[in-house]
């Protein structure tokens, strides 16, 4: 589980980084989508060899997570690991949500070794800008930093954020826009596709009422 900041063993962490065990023995399952008013998914379980031999191929492959559930990254470091074995020494990312955009230079420092977990977690300003504790990503870390796998952060800037809420997208200007949107015709059209619809409607709606009732009864 994870700990206080003070009491990690990080060697103990790069170990634990190490063992597939976790992905051997999950129960991993397939999902089968079903974009009809049901909405009614099925699913069908796979060896951990089929998906990591399903996946090998993709260009991206979403790892989604319980943000503080250790075990979840536990179970992201083990796949790329395991990914990064199977491509071949084909280039390999893996993209950071908890890590905001401004801050690529520091993870980058940290790949290639030039400082530890401790002056990450400080330079990135990880325990301001980001609710759940550190600890509990430590293994997807410690795993990219061993293999050398490239870490790309991806969360907007809280700066711009702040910006957007305000006054909304013109408010970041066109430059800043076209960094987080570098294809609008693209980016529009996309918007308009009826998988764009489901996926506001399935996974974006839900969450964001919810949000709003609570709001509007503060």
């Amino acid at each position: 589980l994870p700990q206080p900041l003070q009491a990690i063993n990080w060697d103990d962490q790069r170990s634990l980084g190490k063992n597939n065990i976790l992905l051997e023995s999950s129960s991993i399952f397939a999902v089968k989508t079903d974009s009809t008013p049901k909405a009614s998914p099925s699913t069908y379980q796979l060896s951990a060899t089929k998906i990591i031999n399903a996946l090998q191929s993709k260009r991206a492959v979403f790892l989604g997570e319980h943000h503080p559930e250790f075990r979840d990254h536990l179970l992201q470091a083990a796949l790329i690991r395991r990914l990064h074995a199977s491509v071949g020494g084909k280039p390999l990312a893996v993209g950071i949500e908890a890590v905001q955009r401004q801050f690529q230079p520091v993870l980058d420092d940290y790949i290639a070794g030039r400082i530890d977990e401790q002056e990450l977690i400080a330079a990135t300003d990880w325990e301001r800008r980001w609710f759940w504790s550190f600890t509990a990503y430590a293994p997807v870390f410690l795993t990219c930093r061993e293999l050398g796998v490239k870490l790309i952060a991806l969360d907007v800037d809280s700066e711009d954020k702040a910006k957007v809420e305000l006054g909304g997208l013109s408010s970041l200007g066109k430059t800043k826009l076209l960094e987080y949107v570098p294809d609008e015709e693209g980016f529009d059209r996309f918007g308009r596709t009826r998988a764009f619809h489901e996926y506001v409607s399935y996974t974006l709606s839900p969450p964001y009422n919810l949000q709003k009732k609570f709001s509007q009864k503060m």
